[in-house]
């Protein structure tokens, strides 16, 4: 192989021969001392030169270093451009080669011209070699893992100045990784698709890239973790209150004692004397949302006594338990404890303070007359329901047992609707039966609280004029009302000296005047009848007919034992012939307090 001269002495010219010979390979082993001779490749990969910057040159020619398998090339003594050699006398006498230019180097000097080719045999010499020129960068090609950008071999794959290829520069934050430049990222942190990322905390990428934890998941220390909500803390995996879990009460890991419970994050006794309801300790004989039993609840206006949900024993304490509790029907318990069943009532919890019980009503229109003579007064017997109880006549158990009321009040209504009323103090505790079974003319009233009378008609006497309030008002014409079977007096229920200011023309509730005027042979109320007609038998007001005296009242509605005649007469047996309706539609109502 012959070495070549500089970049611009390719092909030398011979000083002394005329005629210039083409090159060709020379298959002679015979190479002169300065002549470069190849490394052989190893691994695929030109080795290195012996010395920095030498040129690399691969072997053409089928010759010595191929053969035989050199392991070094030998360069000229300068290491800067090679001087050509004669060239030896070709076999068929052709000219000497023209002497090679210098080798290309690293800016190396100007190489000393060629010495002209020996003449070959029968052939002219060859021309003298020219001198070489500067020494520059080689251009052969760089190893197949390397670009030649600006005259360097450099690697692609991470040359932040040339990644991927010559002059595509990464930028200042980042690096060229596989031939593309990625964003660079700082300490603690992980490139993840294209973001930096810290693996530690990252729910997407937990503990390495696009490792996603699960929904309701958080990434701690590079694992995926339970999340906990509403102020409540992860202990062993799992979400627990640390104010009320006896397994980690206050902390993780700190268990209360079997006789104990976690309360406000601090272990604490286990409800000595109580039970534990649920996360609070409960008195079962006294707590009322856990009576008896854990999780049974009372009703609003019960209280638990003894374990068991007590119904209020009168509508006052019904409303004491419970002040926001409206009017309608409640459950009442008169004794307690007692062996008597509570019973429906119905209660006014909003009319001067509330914490009325409803004892009596009587309706005077509804077909039942509730008179003198009818058991419900002086009997322990009911009438009517608690949940319809102003729109008909009705008699509550409040009537027959409720004991204490210091108040009793009357309300002249219309079907509910309040026409005026007068309040009473009550002259002991003693119930309405017991009062009603007192004899004649027995005090319940002592006197008035308060009234509104205004809008009562002046015919109405017992709530507009009265003083004071009596059982069995009798005024006495001979005989007793409520005893003897001799006589006629007038006789209410519920009635008042000043409603009865004379004989025969008061008024008041469950009525019946000249008691013994009556069908002979009946008795009622233990009066035994004379013969004749009933005189009146009202429900309410009870005033003779206007046949009397033309300006009697008359009585209240339609409600009457005997049916009303308005006769003034004897005739006709079991009516009352002395009575009439004033045609004015009032009830009236009792209650208790």
């Amino acid at each position: 192989m012959i070495a070549r001269s500089g970049r611009n002495s390719r092909s030398g010219s011979s000083s002394d021969g005329d005629v210039k010979q083409p090159v060709q390979s020379v298959p002679s082993l015979g190479f002169a001392p300065h002549v470069a001779v190849c490394i052989t490749p190893l691994y695929g990969r030109p080795m290195r030169p012996p010395r920095p910057n030498a040129p690399i040159f691969a072997a053409t020619a089928a010759g010595a270093c191929a053969a035989a398998a050199l392991a070094s090339c030998t360069l000229d003594s300068e290491g800067l451009g090679a001087t050509s050699q004669p060239g030896d006398a070709s076999v068929e006498g052709a000219g000497g080669a023209a002497g090679g230019g210098g080798l290309d180097g690293a800016a190396g000097s100007d190489g000393p011209a060629g010495s002209a080719g020996a003449a070959g045999i029968g052939g002219h010499g060859g021309d003298s070699g020219s001198a070489g020129a500067d020494g520059s960068a080689p251009d052969a090609a760089c190893p197949s893992y390397l670009l030649l950008c600006d005259d360097k071999c450099v690697d692609p794959g991470v040359d932040p100045a040339h990644c991927g290829a010559c002059d595509n520069a990464c930028a200042v934050a980042q690096v060229c990784v596989g031939g593309a430049c990625v964003t660079q990222c700082g300490a603690g942190a992980t490139l993840c698709d294209g973001a930096c990322v810290d693996i530690n905390i990252d729910p997407a990428n937990c503990g390495g890239c696009g490792k996603a934890c699960p929904q309701g998941e958080a990434c701690v220390a590079g694992a995926c973790t339970l999340v906990c909500v509403g102020g409540s803390s992860l202990c062993d995996g799992a979400c627990v209150d640390l104010q009320s879990d006896p397994a980690n009460c206050g902390v993780c890991g700190t268990a209360c004692a079997s006789n104990a419970i976690c309360l406000a994050g601090a272990c604490a006794p286990l409800c000595p004397g109580m039970v534990l309801c649920g996360e609070s300790c409960a008195d079962l004989e006294t707590d009322e949302g856990n009576c008896g039993a854990c999780g049974v609840v009372c009703k609003s206006v019960e209280s638990c006594t003894d374990g068991v949900c007590r119904s209020p024993a009168s509508c006052r304490e019904a409303l004491d338990h419970d002040p926001a509790a409206p009017n309608g029907v409640y459950a009442l318990d008169l004794d307690g404890p007692g062996p008597q069943a509570p019973f429906d009532a119905y209660c006014d919890m909003t009319f001067l303070g509330g914490g009325f019980t409803l004892a009596l009503n009587l309706d005077t229109s509804d077909g039942h007359a509730t008179w003198w003579g009818d058991p419900l007064w002086t009997t322990n017997a009911t009438h009517g329901e608690a949940a319809s109880a102003l729109l008909q006549d009705f008699k509550s158990e409040a009537y027959n047992g409720m004991i204490g009321a210091s108040e009793i009040l009357v309300v002249v209504h219309q079907e509910g609707a309040r026409v005026g009323y007068k309040r009473f103090l009550k002259i002991n505790g003693a119930t309405l039966l017991s009062h009603m079974n007192g004899g004649d003319n027995t005090l319940i009233g002592v006197a008035v609280i308060d009234s509104d009378i205004a809008s009562i008609t002046p015919q109405e006497r017992v709530v507009r004029l009265s003083t004071q309030l009596y059982a069995n008002h009798c005024v006495a014409t001979g005989g007793g009302c409520t005893s003897g079977t001799a006589g006629s007096p007038d006789g209410d229920r519920l009635g008042s000296h000043e409603a009865t200011p004379s004989n025969n023309v008061g008024g008041g509730l469950g009525n019946w005047h000249d008691i013994h005027y009556c069908c002979t042979g009946q008795t009622y109320a233990g009066m035994s009848c004379a013969g004749g007609a009933f005189r009146t038998t009202s429900e309410a007001q009870g005033g003779w007919g206007t046949c009397y005296t033309g300006t009697t009242p008359g009585f209240f509605g339609t409600d009457t034992f005997g049916p009303s005649t308005n006769a003034c007469s004897n005739v006709t047996c079991g009516n009352a012939a002395w009575s009439s309706s004033n045609g004015i539609e009032y009830d009236f109502a009792v209650y208790l307090r």
